[in-house]
C-alpha cells in the first residue's frame, strides 16, 4: 500500500506555523477521485470488451455564443467552473465541451463583456448572449513596452487577472490558463510532478520551428528559464497575450505570440497581509483501456490463423481464464493509486507611502506521484519575491525587483512517471503482484515489472535555483512636458544540479513448495552514478525615450524610441562512474 508523505512546511516562526495549521484545518479539499475497480476477472467474458465504472459521467454540451446584437463571438472562453477544463468558441461562435455532470456550471467570458455563468442542468445545448461591460473598457491593459485602455486597443490583445488565476488549484501556472484567454491553446502533456508544464500556443502553430510564445515578466523577455510555469499565482497582477501584429514589436522571437506577465507592486496605504493555502487531491479523469486476457489471447490466436500458423495459446489455457482458475491482470488498477496530494501556501505583504511602496511574498508548493508504492516522485518548491518602488524626487523614481526560487524534483530511476507506458503494453497474462498482494511485486515481462522497478534504490534528482534582480528607473524631464527617459538592467542566474543513480531491484515469485521468495533482478540500466552541473547567466539592458502629450483635450500624441540588448552565457559539466557494488555508497 502506498505510504503518503506528511505535509512538509518551510521553516517559519511559531506564529506562522500556527497560522498554517489553522488554515489547513479549515481549508476545504478538492476531491476528483476515480472509483478503484476490482481486479478484472474474466469468468463470464469471452472476447467482449471490459469497461470500468468511473465516478465522472461526462456530458457533452454544445451551443453558440453571441454578442449583444446576436452576432456570433469567435474566440469566447468557456470554462467549467472549479476546473481547468475549458474551450474557446470557433469562428461562428459555436463550441462543444465535455463537462463532469449536470450540476456543472459554465463560465462564458470575452474581452469587453461581462462574464456570464450558466448551470448546465439536463440540457445538452446552452446558447449564451453576452452583455457589454462599459466599465471594463476603461481598464488598463499591458501591451508591448507600455499600457493602454481597453477602449483604445485596435490590436489583438487579451488579458486575465491574477485573482482569476488563483482560482485554479494547478501547481504549474501554465495549466491555470486553460480556457481563460481567448485564442490561447493550453496542452498538458504530462502529469508528473515538476514536469507537468503545459505547451502554450497562441492561435495554434505559427512557424515551422519553435511555436512557443515569448514570455515577458515585468518587461524582461525570457526572464525565467521555466517561463511562467513555476511562478506563484499569488504574485501576479495580470497576464496579457499579444497576438498577430501586436506582438511584432518584440521581433522574430515573438513569432509564436507574446505573453506579458505583470507581478504585483506596492500601493499607498497600510500594510495588507494575505495568507492563502490550497490543499487538493488529484485523480485521472479517464483511464487507459486495454485488452483482458481472453481478448488478448483471442486476438493473437486469430492473427496466427490468418498467417496459417498454429495458435500461440492452447484451448486449455483459455478455459482456465474462462472458469476463473486464472485471473486476468488489470495493469491500470495495479499501478495507478489515486488520489495524490498537492498543496500550495503563500504569504504576501503589500503597502507603502507616497515615497516608498513595497510588495513581498514567500511561498511553497508540494506535489506527490500517482504510482502505487512510489515514495520517490515528489516536487518541492520554495519562492521569494520583493518589488520595491522609491520616489527619489518628484520627477525621478527607481525600482528594485528581487526574486529567488528553489525547485527540487525526484523520480524513480526509470524516469519521469516511471514505466507508466507499460499500463497499455504489458500482457494481461502476467501478474503484477503475487496473489494480488501489493507487498510482493512479481517478475513481469523480462523482469520489467514497473511495480518492482519503482522500488529500486535508484533515483533521479533534479535541483534548480533561479535568482533574478532587476533595477529600473524613470525620469520625467521637467523642461519638456510629456518627455521621459526610463530603463532597466536585469540579471538572471540559474544553477542546475541533476543526479542519477541506477541499481538493480528485487521481485518475488513462488518456489516449488509454493513459498514466496525474493529474487534479484537483472541489470536493466547500467549500475552507476552520474551528476550534471550547469550554470547560466543572462543580462538584459533596456533604455526607452518616450513622449506623450494631449493637445486641446482632444488630440493625443504618443511615441517612444527604445534600445535593448541581451547577453547569455552558460557552463556545463557532466561526470559519472559505473560498477557500484552497493546502493549505500552513491
Amino acid at each position: 500500500m502506498k505510504c503518503k508523505k506528511p505535509l512538509s512546511i518551510w521553516p517559519m516562526s511559531k506564529y506562522g506555523l500556527l497560522g498554517l495549521v489553522m488554515s489547513f484545518l479549515f481549508c476545504s479539499t478538492v476531491w476528483a477521485n476515480i472509483n478503484n475497480s476490482l481486479r478484472s476477472n474474466a469468468n463470464d467474458k469471452d472476447f467482449s470488451t471490459t469497461s470500468e465504472n468511473l465516478i465522472f459521467q461526462n456530458l457533452t454540451i454544445s451551443g453558440t455564443v453571441t454578442d449583444e446584437n446576436g452576432a456570433p463571438l469567435p474566440g469566447a472562453s468557456i470554462l467549467e467552473k472549479g476546473t481547468t477544463n475549458g474551450v474557446v468558441s470557433d469562428f461562428d461562435g459555436n463550441y462543444t465541451i465535455d463537462v463532469t455532470n449536470s450540476n456543472s456550471v459554465l463560465a462564458f467570458s470575452y474581452i469587453g463583456y461581462l462574464t456570464k455563468e450558466v448551470s448546465v442542468g439536463p440540457s445538452a445545448k446552452v446558447d449564451v448572449q453576452m452583455e457589454l461591460d462599459a466599465q471594463q473598457l476603461d481598464e488598463i491593459v499591458v501591451v508591448g513596452y507600455g499600457t493602454k485602455k481597453k477602449s483604445e486597443l485596435t490590436n489583438a490583445v487579451v488579458q486575465t487577472s491574477g485573482e482569476e488565476i488563483t482560482k485554479s488549484p494547478a501547481v504549474s501556472l501554465s495549466n491555470s490558463l486553460s480556457g481563460r484567454l481567448a485564442g490561447v491553446y493550453v496542452n498538458q502533456r504530462s502529469a508528473v510532478p515538476g514536469f507537468d508544464d503545459a505547451q502554450i500556443l497562441v492561435r495554434g502553430f505559427n512557424t515551422t520551428r519553435d511555436n512557443s510564445a515569448l514570455i515577458v515578466i515585468d518587461g524582461v523577455a525570457n526572464a525565467d528559464p521555466d517561463g511562467l510555469n513555476r511562478l506563484d499565482p499569488n504574485d501576479i497582477e495580470s497576464i496579457s497575450v499579444l497576438k498577430d501584429a501586436s506582438a511584432a514589436i518584440y521581433g522574430a522571437q515573438s513569432a509564436g505570440g507574446v505573453i506579458l506577465v505583470t507581478t504585483k507592486r506596492g500601493k499607498v496605504g497600510k500594510p495588507i497581509i494575505d495568507f492563502s493555502t490550497t490543499q487538493s487531491f488529484q485523480s485521472p479523469t479517464m483511464k487507459t483501456q486495454s485488452a483482458n486476457a481472453l481478448e488478448f489471447m483471442g486476438i493473437v490466436n486469430s492473427s496466427r490463423i490468418l498467417d496459417g500458423t498454429a495458435p500461440d495459446f492452447p484451448e486449455e489455457l483459455i478455459n482456465k481464464y474462462r472458469t476463473g482458475e486464472l485471473v486476468s491482470e488489470d495493469w491500470w488498477n495495479s499501478l495507478i493509486d489515486p488520489p495524490v496530494y498537492q498543496s500550495r501556501q503563500s504569504l504576501t505583504v503589500r503597502g507603502g507611502g507616497e515615497n516608498v511602496k513595497y510588495f513581498t511574498s514567500v511561498g511553497t508548493a508540494n506535489q506527490d506521484g500517482i504510482l502505487r508504492g512510489d515514495n520517490q516522485t515528489e516536487l518541492k518548491q520554495y519562492n521569494v519575491r520583493s518589488n520595491l518602488d522609491i520616489s527619489i524626487t518628484e520627477n525621478f523614481t527607481v525600482g528594485v525587483d528581487l526574486s529567488f526560487r528553489e525547485k527540487n524534483t525526484e523520480t524513480p530511476q526509470n524516469g519521469q512517471g516511471g514505466d507508466l507506458g507499460y499500463v497499455a503494453t504489458t500482457s494481461p497474462l502476467r501478474p503484477a503482484y503475487i496473489d494480488g498482494d501489493y507487498r510482493y511485486p512479481a517478475e513481469g515481462w523480462s523482469q520489467l515489472n514497473p511495480a518492482a522497478r519503482i522500488l529500486s534504490p535508484g533515483y533521479r534528482k533534479y535541483k534548480a535555483d533561479v535568482s533574478s534582480g532587476t533595477f529600473r528607473f524613470k525620469y520625467d524631464m521637467p523642461f519638456v512636458k510629456g518627455l521621459s527617459l526610463e530603463g532597466f538592467a536585469s540579471f538572471i542566474k540559474t544553477l542546475n544540479h541533476d543526479k542519477s543513480f541506477n541499481y538493480t531491484f528485487f521481485y518475488y515469485e513462488k518456489n516449488s513448495a509454493g513459498e514466496i521468495v525474493k529474487k534479484p533482478s537483472r541489470s536493466i540500466e547500467d549500475i552507476g552514478l552520474s551528476e550534471q552541473y550547469s550554470e547560466s547567466n543572462r543580462v538584459t539592458l533596456n533604455a526607452k525615450l518616450a513622449y506623450k502629450k494631449t493637445f486641446a483635450d482632444k488630440h493625443n500624441i504618443e511615441a517612444f524610441l527604445a534600445y535593448e540588448q541581451m547577453e547569455y552565457k552558460d557552463n556545463f559539466l557532466l561526470a559519472g562512474r559505473l560498477g557500484y557494488d552497493s546502493p549505500l555508497i552513491d
